[in-house]
């Protein structure tokens, strides 16, 4: 047998690349939570720091999620305790639309000001 021993650890999306994670999270009484992820990149790189809430927009011919960040959005943010990240709550978005947990989903600003998530 020819072992191959892994020499990549750490080495994910680079540092540089904005991106979102979809995480799902189930608690002690089967409840079901699906929260987005904004790596410090993201938060630095489209401003997230001056809003307080986002609100979220879905493609359903691409499949591209959009997040459009103000003061008055539906979903709120909320930071990780360093806050080099960004949370937010989407259960029922993720449930209506059927999104998959993924992680690292770049992300790009569209000409109509969304952020969108990019496909690689």
């Amino acid at each position: 047998m020819a072992w191959e021993k892994f020499t990549k650890k750490g080495q994910g999306r680079p540092s540089g690349s904005p991106a979102v994670s979809i995480y799902t999270n189930k608690n002690g009484s089967g409840y079901i939570a699906h929260r987005f992820s904004f790596n410090k990149r993201a938060v630095e790189s489209f401003g997230l720091h001056n809003y307080e809430s986002v609100d979220l927009y879905y493609d359903t011919e691409t499949g591209q999620i959009g997040f459009k960040p103000n003061d008055a959005g539906i979903y709120k943010f909320f930071k990780s305790s360093n806050e080099n990240t960004y949370h937010l709550n989407a259960t029922r978005f993720v449930a209506h639309y059927g999104v998959a947990p993924r992680k690292s989903i770049p992300l790009q600003l569209a000409d109509d000001g969304l952020i969108v998530t990019v496909d690689e």
